[in-house]
């Protein structure tokens, strides 16, 4: 009996089950609590040890596009410990490399993942999307809880804390209570176009394809109450892009136009709506959207980058003192609130060439053109959607100073990626022209 299990087990962990386990785990727990991750890692990186310890020899073939993206992905992470060596505060580089862990662990998992998390790449994206939906509707029900009182019998309803009578539960920071509501909104935005996906899969039924279609619309609504301009901003533009070359893929140019019409429409209504929008779209101001842009805070923020990274263009500030050489330039320039708030350069390029510089730029640059190469070679809509996304967040955020974006970046690069390895096979066996379906996932 015991043989039998032991049998069992070892046939589980062979045959991918631990870390196919360890990938799911890890795109239900990201939209939902990412701090609650680094356990997860962990038991993927002893799962795939033990699964592939026989193997090694197969994993390192250079025509493979995983290994070749890991290969940029190390290098980046390579360069980036290097800057160790010329940083001002070596303590400080410490606590931040640690914190990119993930940036090379989840490339080393998932450039060699198991034949189980291939053939379930859909099942890994619709969790993914289903974990984000139920994070966005806890978050609407914490927030009307919070609105709630009950005083002496009566029901009061009041969406503005006592402390704070400006802000709004069902808005921004305090809607998305436990996490930052940028990686929300992108999460939210990614998993709309794999609710799409499934929407327009022709072998579900109508009431799985109303569930997702509600879904898309819940997250439209979720991204309003968000705020993130960098989200909405991506919507706007993605989602009748996505439209377009979904319905060209079937021959129906009209309802391509149709859509992107009607989608753009009611896009540009639902967000220029938003408080954070109407900002800059006021319907009377003697002040020009030009004018209100450059007041935005982020401006001088960007202007204090790019002085940093002119006195350190090649080797960058190392890998600790990139917060530092940013707050002596707020200070030098005076603007307090980005001093003493001490705030990053909120956008991912301008973050990447201070801390490692030209050749770091070069490199993450590289591993980003790659991506687009292998997406167009591939013609794999869901991964061009991702990729756009990511590029568009990171002109306003650093979205990979935090292990929220780290980790969503570098393991969705990986896991898209291996959807191309179904197409080749349908290709290769002459089911799929190349003018059929742009995506399979």
């Amino acid at each position: 009996m015991n043989s039998n299990k032991s049998k069992n087990i070892s046939d589980f962990i062979q045959h991918g089950g631990l870390t196919f386990f360890s990938c799911l785990l890890s795109v239900i727990i990201i939209p939902i609590k990412v701090d609650f991750l680094p356990p997860i890692m962990i038991l993927w990186v002893i799962s795939w040890l033990l699964e592939n310890h026989q193997r090694f020899n197969l994993i390192w073939n250079l025509k493979d596009p995983a290994v070749l993206l890991f290969i940029g992905f190390a290098l980046y992470f390579i360069w980036y410990l290097t800057g160790l060596t010329y940083t001002e505060d070596l303590h400080n580089g410490k606590i931040l490399i640690f914190r990119r862990l993930s940036f090379i662990v989840f490339p080393f998992v998932m450039m060699f993942p198991g034949e189980l998390i291939k053939k379930r790449i859909r099942i890994l994206l619709k969790a993914f999307c289903v974990s984000t939906l139920m994070y966005v509707l806890f978050s609407f029900v914490m927030a009307l809880i919070r609105s709630t009182y009950f005083t002496n019998g009566d029901v009061t309803f009041n969406p503005h804390p006592a402390d704070f009578d400006y802000e709004n539960y069902f808005f921004g920071t305090r809607f998305a209570f436990s996490q930052h509501p940028t990686y929300v909104s992108m999460y939210v935005v990614f998993s709309i176009f794999i609710a799409f996906e499934s929407f327009f899969d022709r072998n579900l039924n109508r009431l799985l394809k109303f569930f997702w279609l509600l879904t898309v619309m819940t997250f439209l609504v979720s991204l309003y109450l968000l705020s993130s301009r960098a989200a909405i901003l991506s919507a706007l533009i993605l989602i009748p892009v996505y439209l377009f070359f979904k319905f060209k893929e079937r021959k129906k140019w009209w309802v391509s136009v149709l859509i992107i019409i009607v989608a753009v429409s009611i896009l540009a209504v639902l967000f220029l709506n938003n408080e954070r929008f109407k900002y800059y779209f006021p319907e009377v101001s003697d002040t020009s959207v030009v004018e209100k842009v450059m007041l935005d805070n982020r401006i001088p923020i960007w202007k204090s980058s790019i002085d940093v990274i002119k006195k350190n263009l090649f080797l960058g500030v190392g890998a600790g003192d990139a917060s530092h050489q940013l707050q002596k330039e707020y200070l030098q320039n005076g603007y307090t609130e980005a001093y003493y708030n001490n705030l990053n350069a909120h956008n991912q390029y301008l973050e990447v060439l201070i801390g490692t510089g030209l050749i770091g730029f070069l490199i993450f640059v590289s591993i980003l053109i790659y991506m687009i190469k292998r997406m167009i070679i591939n013609k794999n809509l869901v991964f061009g959607m991702f990729i756009a996304n990511m590029l568009i967040f990171f002109l306003f955020e650093s979205i990979l100073n935090r292990i929220a974006g780290i980790t969503f970046f570098s393991l969705f690069a990986f896991l898209l990626l291996h959807t191309e390895s179904k197409l080749s096979v349908v290709k290769k066996r002459g089911n799929l022209s190349d003018d059929d379906s742009i995506v399979i996932i």
